[in-house]
């Protein structure tokens, strides 16, 4: 299971403990950065790791929760504004966007891959990862299926082109992505039940759309309407 969304993964430890074990062991996004920051970057720029302060800007809102939990504890990112804060913060101080000259992301920052820009919509980590596992190139697409009457849930079958640099992993992978925490106990109950299916993968994402449909994003214009697209 993903757990590159906080809440989804507050959400196993809260209620289904007994699934923790199946979460992925990696650090949430944003902490992986943070981490990088403080430890690498720091080293590259003779910092002392204690003096710098790591901001993020995020679509969510799960995200200062992820924060706070660690308390008093040293952590990896100090400090979460949604963009909608950011929005109000540029207000405040009469700040343009539109007016402030084009800059370069600092190195070695300043490079960055497709699949780390698919994460933030429904089905981007298990897109990214699958390409990664040899699925396709470039701007592939899955054939996903929703299941009967859910507009949340949906499940691919993929073969891989070459062998699996992580392992014994069978050359047909089975996904299955689930959007908003309602469904995901829908899942989770299945699970549990033993009528789920065979799933090599479940990604989940407590937003609709994704990290993209974030409770920390600006609000639409109704016109515009609030699909994933229209915020990328």
């Amino acid at each position: 299971m993903t757990s590159c969304c906080d809440a989804w993964v507050r959400f196993v430890r809260e209620f289904y403990p007994c699934y923790v074990g199946h979460l992925s062991t990696c650090k949430l996004p944003q902490e992986m950065l943070g981490a990088l920051i403080k430890s690498y970057y720091a080293a590259l720029k003779g910092l002392d790791p204690q003096d710098v302060v790591v901001v993020s800007l995020m679509p969510c809102t799960a995200k200062k929760a992820e924060v706070l939990r660690y308390g008093d504890k040293p952590k990896d990112v100090d400090l979460v504004l949604t963009l909608r804060e950011l929005g109000r913060l540029l207000a405040e101080r009469d700040i343009c966007l539109d007016s402030l000259p084009e800059g370069e992301f600092d190195p070695p920052f300043n490079l960055a891959s497709g699949g780390g820009q698919l994460f933030g919509i429904s089905g981007g980590v298990v897109t990214s990862l699958l390409r990664t596992l040899g699925v396709g190139e470039g701007d592939f697409s899955l054939q996903w299926r929703y299941w009967p009457g859910e507009k949340r849930i949906r499940e691919v079958k993929v073969f891989l082109k070459r062998p699996s640099p992580i392992g014994d992993l069978q050359e047909m992978i089975n996904v299955l992505q689930v959007e908003t925490l309602g469904k995901a106990r829908l899942v989770l109950e299945k699970l549990l039940e033993g009528v789920l299916g065979n799933y090599h993968l479940i990604e989940a994402m407590a937003c609709p759309g994704g990290c993209v449909g974030g409770g920390g994003q600006p609000v639409l214009p109704p016109k515009r309407g609030s699909e994933p697209a229209a915020r990328l």
